[in-house]
């Protein structure tokens, strides 16, 4: 029997967001759980996770942005930028493959045509190991250590290479969330991030995770200032992990001179 159920759910959301003058994002995470953000013409957002960040993207996009979501996740990120800005073109990066299912259902759910591309990212190409210790959410590659038994391999290639290899446009806009891995992700963009197309790039810099992988939270921001971007810290907050560590995560936004 045909379940009319979501279909229902994203008739209302739509006529909602018609007369509300409001776009509406819907993430199913699971299938017991989900959430709602809800995004208003003045670049409001009603939900409270990362509302800083959300408020800042969604002012800054442009109608032929190029959107790179790395790290995509369930998609939250790739479904906000789909709803709000329809004629930019989404490029999700997820590697796990439990989580690129649910990214596939939600962009099915928001009506987002976006690409998937299920693999990593990284400094280096061959194959590393994902953590899945603390869940799909707090998924990690663990470059160093090698695999455990909550860990999966997955493909892991540069950004450049990635970009050359398989003819995909350049990003105009990037978000970065990776549990650790940004500096190496980000160094795989060597040849990119000089690119004047490139005017934003968004990261959650995770210090803790960082460490674990050799890295520190000043390299990062030294490496972006080289490459010419303006670094500022819009949303921070404290976290917990069940290693027993602990850090404030920052969530940062590297742009051009006079964005």
């Amino acid at each position: 029997m045909l379940n009319i159920k979501p279909i229902a759910r994203r008739f209302y959301w739509r006529v909602a967001s018609f007369f509300g003058k409001r776009e509406i994002v819907h993430i199913e995470k699971t299938e017991n759980r989900s959430t709602n953000i809800f995004v208003y013409s003045d670049s409001r957002v009603s939900a409270s996770f990362e509302k800083p960040v959300i408020e800042d993207l969604v002012r800054s996009l442009e109608d032929d942005d190029i959107f790179f979501d790395i790290g995509a996740n369930f998609g939250r990120y790739s479904c906000l930028v789909g709803t709000a800005v329809p004629t930019a073109q989404v490029f999700a990066f997820e590697p796990n493959p439990e989580a690129a299912s649910v990214l596939r259902g939600n962009l099915r759910w928001n009506c987002i045509d976006a690409h998937v591309i299920k693999t990593a990212l990284s400094n280096r190409e061959g194959e590393t190991s994902l953590d899945l210790q603390e869940g799909a959410e707090r998924a990690s590659i663990q470059d160093e250590s090698g695999p455990t038994s909550d860990s999966i391999t997955v493909r892991m290639i540069t950004l450049d290479n990635l970009l050359e290899r398989e003819g995909l446009p350049h990003p105009s806009v990037i978000k970065v969330d990776v549990e650790g891995a940004e500096l190496k992700v980000i160094k795989g963009m060597r040849a990119t991030l000089p690119i004047k197309d490139l005017r934003l790039l968004y990261c959650e810099v995770h210090p803790h995770l960082m460490k674990k992988m050799g890295d520190k939270e000043s390299e990062l921001f030294a490496y972006l200032d080289e490459a010419g971007f303006e670094v500022e810290v819009i949303d921070k907050r404290d976290v917990q992990y069940e290693d027993g560590g602990s850090e404030v995560q920052k969530f940062i936004r590297a742009s051009r001179g006079g964005e």
